[in-house]
């Protein structure tokens, strides 16, 4: 006694459209985000596009088991890449597409034909047997649409607005070291991350809370007694001065103003971002072959965070298809099925 999908091959069901509809949506919508991620337009980095690609690989592998006529899956599947080459219309990418098109159909046909071996449907046991390919066929694609960006794009050296998320990340070390609490990151401003920065330099360990320079009986500290001035007002202007001249830097290296109520993830990522075309131009061969190193730098981030995107998908294949069956879209159906044993 084995499970199998109740489907009639010869008729296209309502199911399959609402399927190939979805698979070709997600599919144009997956690239149009990662495209938008890559030039630094997407205002929440990659976490957009790697939510994207867990629901399309969701959708691709319900589609590949549930779909009634096989012959769809073919078609549908390069449709919805060809966003990626509409995208980046190279030949040399139009090529990679069309490789990784056929290692993702490897893979959900993977899914497929084990869906009609097991004795019950698990979707986990199947979107697993599958989902490396497709996973991998899909990064490829991204990877290829990033070099291709980067050869075509000179100014497109490196842009670290696309990794706001690393910036927030040391923001938040650096305010832990500096024993600040109570701060969100999000909402840290330019000046607020300069006004921890200099109190974590010239914090008075004596004297908690006190911003003055670390030596106790310095010159201003004597003066300002001497003439009864409060050394509270004296370091406020101190510090106001200092982060005013720092913005003021930050300002003049990023080539625009700076008002200070701008978020620090920001501008540090701005600053980090011109750094690093300075860097990278002011070296001729890391600057030709710059398409090629950041492109594979990429590859690896991707294939690295890869295993929690799949994880994540097949929860999602498991609730979809669930979903699917508790709505009577996916019917089930018990059949006998022989079977070859080793006699003993």
């Amino acid at each position: 006694m084995g499970a199998a999908e109740g489907t009639n091959p010869k008729k296209i069901r309502t199911i399959d459209l609402i399927f190939v509809t979805t698979v070709t949506a997600c599919g144009a919508l997956f690239f149009l985000i990662v495209m938008r991620a890559m030039n630094g337009v997407a205002q929440n980095v990659w976490l957009v596009p790697f939510f994207c690609a867990t629901i399309y690989v969701a959708f691709l592998s319900i589609f590949a088991v549930s779909v009634g006529i096989k012959k769809l899956l073919s078609p549908v599947i390069f449709i919805s890449l060809l966003p990626s080459v509409i995208l980046m219309p190279v030949i040399e990418h139009i090529i990679v597409v069309i490789s990784m098109y056929f290692i993702i159909m490897y893979g959900l046909l993977t899914m497929r034909h084990t869906l009609f071996n097991l004795l019950t449907i698990d979707m986990r046991t199947i979107v697993r047997s599958g989902i490396f390919y497709v996973s991998f066929g899909l990064i490829v694609i991204i990877t290829s649409q990033y070099y291709f960006l980067l050869k075509e794009n000179v100014d497109h050296v490196f842009d670290a607005s696309e990794y706001v998320s690393m910036v927030s990340m040391v923001t938040d070390m650096a305010l832990k070291k500096s024993n600040i609490e109570n701060v969100s990151i999000d909402k840290l401003t330019i000046d607020d991350f300069l006004h921890f920065v200099i109190q974590d330099v010239y914090k008075d360990k004596s004297q908690e809370g006190v911003i003055a320079p670390k030596q106790e009986n310095n010159m201003v500290v004597r003066w300002a007694g001497s003439m009864g001035i409060a050394i509270e007002q004296i370091q406020s202007d101190i510090e106001m001065q200092a982060v005013e001249s720092m913005r003021k830097n930050i300002a003049t290296k990023i080539g625009r103003d700076v008002r200070g109520d701008e978020l620090a993830s920001r501008v540090l990522s701005e600053l980090v971002t011109m750094q690093m075309h300075d860097v990278i131009k002011a070296n001729p061969t890391l600057y030709e072959h710059r398409a090629g190193i950041f492109a594979t730098i990429f590859f690896v981030i991707l294939m690295s965070i890869a295993s929690i995107g799949k994880m994540i998908a097949v929860i999602f294949a498991q609730f979809g298809f669930m979903l699917l069956r508790e709505l009577k879209f996916i019917h089930i159906a018990k059949t006998q099925r022989d079977a070859e044993v080793i006699a003993l």
